[in-house]
């Protein structure tokens, strides 16, 4: 059930937000990065609207290719989902409520929304980084414990 694969014969990852402009898409960013061997990585938002600049700026630092990335719609993912994670945090959206019997397994990684921090352009980079740093830990925690489940099965 859990590793269930898709046509390239990977499980298929979902990260998800509301917007998919922020969280979602450094969750992306980084899932190509830690994942991509083993998942296939997708991001997408219950109301999708474009990569938030700062997002976009913040992972340009980092040294990731952001020219691939854009908002989608969950309808626009291909199904099933094996794993769908959601970012948002108490109160945009509850982690278990949201889309269809075509996500095998749901996880929230609950974030705070950076751009929705009070104050200057450098305090909602400051959170962007704190929050890039938790989904980052959280992101190689997940793979080192995929890894554990795939020589189980």
């Amino acid at each position: 059930r859990y590793f269930s694969t898709t046509e390239d014969g990977k499980p298929r990852v979902l990260f998800v937000c509301v917007a998919n402009s922020c969280r979602s898409q450094l969750a992306e960013a980084l899932g190509r990065k830690y994942l991509s061997d083993i998942y296939e990585v997708h991001s997408a938002g219950s109301t999708p609207s474009t990569p938030n600049p700062l997002a976009i700026e913040f992972l340009k630092n980092k040294g990731y290719d952001t020219s691939e990335l854009y908002s989608k719609s969950y309808a626009d993912i291909p199904k099933p989902v094996n794993i769908a994670i959601a970012l948002c945090d108490e109160g945009d959206m509850e982690c278990n409520s949201y889309f269809d019997t075509s996500i095998l397994e749901r996880r929230c990684w609950s974030q705070k929304d950076p751009v929705k921090v009070d104050g200057s352009e450098g305090d909602k980079m400051e959170v962007m980084e704190t929050v890039y740093n938790n989904i980052e830990k959280l992101m190689i925690e997940f793979k080192e414990q995929s890894l554990k489940d795939l020589k189980k099965n």
